[in-house]
Parts: structure tokens; sequence; C-alpha cells
């Protein structure tokens, strides 16, 4: 009988063990971290900046700006909204078991709100920032505009980068220049664009001499910036950190040396990044027969009135992009003379590698057919002998 018991006892004792070692893995389980989203940063950076900008947006009177209000608090609105549900479900866990954000379709769902967060913002950035447009009545506008592409472009950079799929640095890193090169090009597109935008405003008013020149070396600009990026990525055959690339450097700095003293001078288009217009829109008032009356009490408390021609006021320019991408576009020119000697240094030590690599290949070669020749003659001296 007492056998029997213990027979009886053993096989529960182990079911309690098995039982006991299965609750410890559950528990083990419902312990194991969370897994936050990485780029919670860029995130965070997308929020703030966004409620920024609708923020300063939501400020200005609707009456006066009515045409560019509600478009321009759009932007801003859409990616705060996105940005703050992504950090919510991140950082309490809600409803992950139905929806997870960062795993949805092997992860690459992220990728494409990024993606188009980028678009959506480079265009809220063309839009925002025009020429007299209303970034200009708030620095916080300008501003936080721009933060918020550069938070997105910075968070789908994190995650192209964690997706092993392309990176920034992966584009740029090919030469010490290339950035510059990016930069410049970058610089010049917004010259560009404001430069015609601006002939398009000031084209009735005969004040188009400077948009011009702004359209004229922003188009050469962006010709010489994209043929070398193109010249980096082996579409033309012309090899980086040669002297062309040194000569249309310093060609590009004595340009933007004399562009930006006459786009940035004082009246220029360029002078300010606000401008000094008092009006939305410079086309609505007809400059003919355009007259300005104004009423001057002198000590006696005599009224005098003067008329004065609008020509002779001081030249009304709306506020745009094109002062700090002026100094951007000159100072990756110098940039890229400054690093050209080290993209020289560059490609001299890579083909010094490849003519090291070529001259081992050649001894490894000429070692095996040496060898070959010495087991030839052993076997003809073996052969002499036995005969």
């Amino acid at each position: 009988m007492v056998d029997q018991t213990i027979e009886e006892s053993a096989p529960k004792e182990e079911r309690v063990e098995i039982s006991s070692k299965e609750s410890c893995k559950e528990k083990d389980k419902e312990k194991e971290p969370i897994e936050y989203n990485p780029r919670w940063d860029g995130y965070t950076l997308i929020l703030f900046s966004s409620l920024l900008n609708f923020a300063a947006i939501s400020a200005v009177p609707t009456d006066e700006r009515k045409e560019y209000w509600i478009m321009s608090m759009a932007f801003g609105t859409t990616t705060f909204t996105l940005a703050l549900l992504i950090l919510v479900q991140d950082r309490l866990q809600l409803f992950v078991g139905i929806f997870h954000y960062t795993k949805a379709r092997d992860g690459y769902l992220e990728g494409y709100c990024l993606a188009v967060s980028v678009i959506w913002w480079f265009v809220g950035v063309g839009y925002i920032t025009k020429p007299g447009g209303i970034a200009y009545v708030a620095s916080n506008i300008y501003y936080s505009a721009w933060v918020s592409l550069v938070s997105c472009v910075y968070t789908l950079n994190g995650w192209s980068t964690e997706k092993d799929i392309l990176s920034i640095a992966e584009m740029t890193n090919i030469s010490t220049t290339l950035r510059s090169w990016y930069l410049h090009f970058l610089s010049a597109c917004v010259v560009f664009g404001s430069s015609v935008h601006l002939h398009s405003l000031l084209y009735s008013f005969d004040e188009i001499q400077d948009t011009s020149f702004g359209v004229a070396i922003g188009f050469v600009s962006l010709f010489f910036s994209l043929f070398f990026i193109l010249v980096h990525y082996n579409f033309f055959p012309l090899e980086e950190g040669g002297w062309t690339e040194l000569f249309s450097s310093l060609f590009l700095i004595l340009i933007w040396i004399i562009g930006v003293a006459i786009l940035t001078a004082d009246g220029g288009i360029a002078a300010t990044m606000e401008g000094n217009q008092c009006y939305r829109d410079p086309t609505a008032i007809e400059k003919e027969n355009c007259t300005i009356i104004l009423y001057l009490t002198d000590t006696s408390g005599a009224d005098s009135r003067f008329e004065v021609a609008c020509e002779q006021l001081p030249r009304q320019v709306p506020g745009s992009n094109l002062y700090f991408a002026c100094w951007f576009c000159l100072l990756s020119a110098f940039n890229v003379a400054l690093r050209w000697k080290a993209a020289q240094a560059m490609n001299f030590a890579r083909a010094r590698e490849e003519q090291e690599l070529k001259e081992l290949a050649n001894k490894g070669e000429d070692g095996s057919s040496d060898g070959n020749d010495d087991v030839g003659n052993v076997q003809d001296d073996e052969l002499n002998d036995m005969g």
C-alpha cells in the first residue's frame, strides 16, 4: 500500500512542476520590454513644429488673409494630427493588437506615411513661404514651416536607414564635395523659383532688372550643380575632384559674390527676408497716375497738403526666401572649393590602391606560370634519367 501511494503522488508532483513552469513562462512573456518606435524624436519634432505653425497662422486675422488662411492652416493641422496619433499609440500601446503602426505591412506603411508627409510639406513650404506669402507676417510661421519639412525628412531618413533601403549618408558620402553640390542645387532651386515669382509680381512696375538677374544666376547654378551631381554618379565620363570641378566652383563663387552684392543691396529683392511691402498683392495698385497725398501740421497748427508720385516712394518688395538662399549658394560654392583638395587626395589614394591591386594580380599570374614551368622541367629531367 505504501509503494502504491508513492507511485500515485509522483505524477501529481510532476504535473505541479509543469504547470508552475508554464505560468512562469507566461509571466516572462508579459514582462517582455515594449518595443517603442525608435523614431519618436522625429515624430515629436513634427508634432511641435506643426503645432507652432498652425497656431501662429490662426492668430493672423482672417479678414485680411482669407485666400491664404485656410490653405496654410491645412498643412500644419494634418501632420500635427498624424504625429499625435502615432505618439499616443506608441507611448500608451493602444490597440496594438488590432493595428500596430510600426509593424503594419512589415513596417512599410510607416515609410509610405513619412514619404507622403515629406511631399506634403514640400508643397506647404512652397505655398506658405512664396514671395508675399503668409510666412512673412510672423517669423514663427516662416521658421516652423521649414522645421516641419526638415523634421519629416529626418524621420523618413531614419526609417529608410533602418530598412537598409537608401539614406542621405549613402547618397552624399560618395565624395567630399557631393554634399556641398546638393546644398548648392537646392538653394539654387529656391533662388530660381522665387525670382521667377517676383518677376511676375513686379513686372507691371518695371522693376525687374534684379529679378531677371536672379532668374539667370539661379539657372546657371542649377545647371552646374546638377551636372556635377550626375558626374559623381558616373552619368558623365568626368572624374570628380578634377580641375574642371575646381574652376567651376571658382566661377560660381565669383558670380555669387556679385549676385549677393546686387540682390541683397538696399532696395533689392533679397535685402531682407520679410520685405518692406505693406500690401498683399503689388499688382493690385495701378501705377499710372499714382500719387499719395500727405498732410503735415506745423507748430502753429496749420495744415499743409503735399502730393507725392508713387515712383518717388521707396520700392515695395514682398518678403521671400531669397535672402537665405543667396547666402547658401555662395557658402556652398565656397565649401566645394575648400573640399576640392580633399576630393583630389581621395581620388589619388583610390588610383594608388587600384594600381597596387593590379601589380599584385600580375605578380600572382607570373608566379603561377613560373611554378608550372618548374614542374614541367622536373618531369622532363625524370624522364631523361629513366631513359
